[in-house]
């Protein structure tokens, strides 16, 4: 349409801004505070507000570099394998190559990610990653990578000794050899005197498109970091690997392609958008200011560990889902999206293939691909963008005062940084300020137990490869572990999940709570739906009937007694508590309950409460992990 015939969608309608729309909020607030209610901070104390407008746009200098730069707008679906034998590393390698995806990450067993021997510690072995610990059987998989298929490798401490015993096939463009001597000082405790070595061995000559050293902060994040921090160290790994490169003989531009980024990706859907797009801002004003303007960065981006679950895991679908729209969105250059049951004691064929095809999806039939930064433009995503790039600053200068990142590492200044966030997040969790889907909020307390991985076959296999082929390995390269490990979000109510399921093992049933509900269903139904779905979180079962009310504290004394139960937990509406709370309670404990628990505030009636036997309360924004670990106490779980 053109001239009189151009559809005005605005027209018939009023002027509005910002204050129009404020009064109009706060009407419907009626009376609560605007900036309570509709606003928060971040980790890092970054201000997310409701409403974003254009006066919000920042003004600053770091602005995103959109998109994935000289790379194809379609990312790279790079998988995993994870083995862990010989046999089905090779099979992984032919399903995902033929299931659509266009690189793979080789990913060793942990046992030689943290450089030791398979006779150093034989409980690790094939329990994260392939069990390859011979240079035959490594080149055995690597000679089942298909033509032109790249490869990025992940063996951490020991990488130097993996790469040098395969240095010599021909490598697809794209491949990574995967050196991060500043991660795996980070995670496995890799001696800093030998990272002369690996930076040394990083600088020779390689063929084009093939990055040596890998600059990620994935460890950082998987271990609590906050965005910022994660940005911070992201950054200042790629710089201090820019210096060495250099210092080598290596000219500055040829020193930035040589170098690959890895960042985690979580379901915080805009936060990573906007993580994704501070990255390449960071870096590009990095290269700037040393004068290089040819090189893009090269951004992977890897769905973070510590936000999946081992309970319920199918959610992990759904987190993965987001992450990967967010990484797609945010212009990394490829993504890996870990099996949803990654935490549990191996994957399997399905898990593989929906994570794969989560990314075709997303590129295939949602079209993420065909637009170079999809995020640009919106008030909000480019004032978070911004806010982020400036808070990732004040982490990487804080580094850089440090030393760089491994004098930052080595003194505990970072270590320090990070466990303050993770701790305040730890408080967040078992408040359930934040809320983790089927572990703390709707928990599904039938979850079968995980299943265990024969880690005897696979230790016999990697014996008998070790017995006729040369190892990788000689000797462990460091001793430790690094500070830096996954700590899953989830790991405090997962912790209480597994004593229940140790409890179900050795009683045969669940640890229960027996719920003393005062009158009828429309009376306790709200109380008690939000009790059981908090103890289902700790792993805890009602006993009997849950939906059944009393009119007495002697009739649900004497149901109680036959329940079997050891806890109880009264549910009921504010005029049942008045008349019946403390009748309730007395009929209990002297029935022998040894932990009563009532669902609600107690408010001004604490004293009378307590006085007549309620040892604690279970309601919105109370410690639920604290209460979750008093039952399991009384129960004797």
């Amino acid at each position: 349409m053109t001239g009189e015939d151009e559809m005005r969608l605005a027209e018939g309608f009023q002027p509005q801004n910002y204050e129009d729309w404020r009064t109009s909020v706060e009407k419907t607030l009626k009376g609560a505070d605007f900036d309570r209610a509709l606003k928060f901070n971040t980790y890092d104390n970054i201000q997310i507000n409701p409403l974003y407008v254009r006066g919000d746009a920042p003004l600053s200098p770091l602005r995103p570099v959109t998109g994935r730069g000289v790379h194809s707008n379609r990312w790279d679906i790079r998988q995993t394998v994870t083995g862990p034998s010989l046999k089905e590393a090779v099979s992984q390698i032919s399903e995902e190559v033929a299931g659509g995806a266009t690189s793979v990450l080789l990913r060793l067993d942990a046992c030689l990610r943290s450089g030791c021997t398979s006779s150093g510690n034989s409980a690790s072995v094939g329990l994260d990653g392939a069990a390859l610990h011979s240079v035959t059987s490594l080149k055995t998989v690597l000679e089942a990578f298909p033509q032109g298929i790249p490869v990025a490798l992940d063996a951490g401490a020991s990488a130097l000794a993996v790469i040098k015993a395969v240095r010599d096939r021909d490598w697809a463009m794209g491949s990574s050899f995967g050196l991060d001597p500043i991660g795996s000082t980070a995670t496995a405790g890799l001696d800093p005197s030998s990272h002369d070595d690996w930076f040394t061995y990083a600088a020779q000559p390689v063929q084009d498109g093939i990055t040596t050293l890998t600059a990620s902060s994935l460890h950082y994040f998987d271990a609590g970091a906050s965005e910022a921090q994660e940005l911070g160290a992201l950054i200042a790994t790629g710089v201090a690997y820019l210096r060495a490169l250099e210092a080598r003989g290596l000219a500055v531009e040829l020193s930035a392609r040589r170098i690959n980024f890895v960042l985690g990706l979580s379901q915080d859907q805009f936060i990573t958008i906007a993580k994704v797009r501070a990255a390449r801002a960071l870096w590009s004003a990095v290269l700037k200011r040393i004068g290089v303007d040819t090189v893009e960065m090269r951004l992977e981006g890897v769905t973070s560990s510590r936000m999946f679950t081992r309970h319920d895991p199918h959610v992990n679908v759904l987190r993965s889902t987001i992450a990967g729209f967010a990484g797609a969105v945010g212009g990394v250059d490829s993504i890996t999206v870990l099996p949803f049951n990654t935490r549990m004691a191996g994957t399997n064929a399905l898990a593989r293939r929906v994570a794969r095809n989560l990314q075709i999806v997303l590129a295939e039939e949602s079209n993420l691909f065909r637009v170079a930064d999809p995020a640009g433009g919106s008030f909000y995503i480019e004032r978070l963008t911004d806010d982020l790039a400036n808070a990732a600053l004040i982490e990487f200068k804080t580094i850089e005062k440090a030393g760089g990142m491994t004098a930052a590492l080595l003194d505990g200044i970072w270590s320090d940084r990070v466990t303050s966030i993770s701790k305040a997040r730890d408080a967040n969790v078992a408040l359930r300020r934040e809320a983790i889907t089927g572990v703390s909020e709707f928990a599904n307390i039938d979850d079968p137990p995980e299943k265990q991985l024969d880690l005897d076959r696979i230790v016999s296999s990697v014996k008998t490869d070790l017995e006729s082929n040369p190892a990788l390995l000689s000797e462990p390269v460091c001793s430790g572990l690094g500070q830096f490990n996954i700590k899953p979000v989830a790991a405090s109510y997962e912790a209480l999940r597994d004593l229940s399921d140790a409890y179900l093992m050795k009683a045969g049933v669940r640890p229960t709570v027996f719920f003393a509900n005062i009158g009828r269903l429309t009376d306790f139904n709200v109380r008690a739906t939000f009790a059981a779905n908090t103890f289902a979180a700790g792993g805890i079962a009602v006993a009997g009937v849950g939906d059944v009310g009393y009119e007495s504290g002697y009739a649900a004394a004497a149901a109680f007694k036959v329940s079997g139960a050891k806890i109880v937990c009264i549910c009921g509406s504010e005029v049942g508590y008045a008349e019946k709370a403390e009748d309730f309670a007395r009929a209990l404990k002297e029935q022998g309950a040894s932990q009563i628990w009532l669902a609600g505030r107690p408010g001004d009636k604490l004293a009378a409460y307590s006085a007549a036997g309620v040892d604690g309360y279970i309601y919105m924004g109370a410690d639920i992990l604290a209460s979750l670990k008093m039952a399991h106490e009384a129960i004797g779980a």
